[in-house]
């Protein structure tokens, strides 16, 4: 798996850890880090990747939209990185996933990240205060801008962001009612790629 940078290589270990919960088969995996983050994936995914066609069943590309450096829909984008890969050995044993707009949007709509956020009251308190500053809509599922929220969260809990908290999220989360597109299209190919006895 190649991930654009620290969070997201510390969030996908942890979640591939969860093999119960993606229900898919016990997985051996390799997540490595691009160097130029996310443009370096949509655009050096195939060179990046090219060592690994020999060793490795399948390869995955994770990144986010923002800051990717393309105006595409993640779905393009997604389209153009799975193209080069295929023509450039990987055939059908690759993937693509681009999270839009980045990484936080899988944070929110577990009651665990209060916890993880050191927010000392509820997550319904911790979504309702969010409301209050103006960057949780109450209709929506998520915040407007994922991860303006969670710098807010972070600032008034006086945490600092690190890569040990993303992994820490991803291993208390769940996640079966996430909505998420883009994390659909990760547990849906993971599905098709290892399946479980109940996937």
């Amino acid at each position: 798996m190649l991930v654009a940078d620290a969070h997201m290589e510390y969030a996908t270990r942890s979640l591939l850890d969860r093999s119960e919960s993606l229900g898919v088969a016990r997985i051996d995996s390799h997540v490595i880090r691009h160097p130029n983050k996310d443009p370096g994936c949509r655009t050096d995914a195939v060179n990046y990747l090219r060592q690994y066609i020999r060793g490795f069943r399948y390869s995955l590309v994770l990144f986010d939209h923002h800051g990717c450096g393309s105006s595409l829909s993640r779905e393009d984008i997604q389209n153009h990185v799975e193209g080069d890969l295929r023509r450039n050995g990987w055939e059908d044993r690759s993937k693509a996933i681009v999270i839009d707009p980045e990484l936080e949007a899988w944070v929110w709509g577990y009651p665990e990240i209060a916890q993880v956020l050191h927010w000392k009251n509820k997550y319904s308190d911790l979504r309702n205060w969010l409301s209050e500053q103006g960057v949780w809509p109450a209709e929506a599922l998520k915040p407007r801008d994922p991860k303006a929220a969670l710098s807010r969260v972070m600032k008034r809990t006086r945490r600092i962001p690190s890569p040990r908290m993303y992994e820490q999220i991803a291993s208390v989360a769940n996640f079966a009612n996430c909505q998420d597109a883009a994390f659909h299209d990760l547990k849906s190919t993971l599905q098709s790629w290892f399946p479980g006895e109940n996937p």
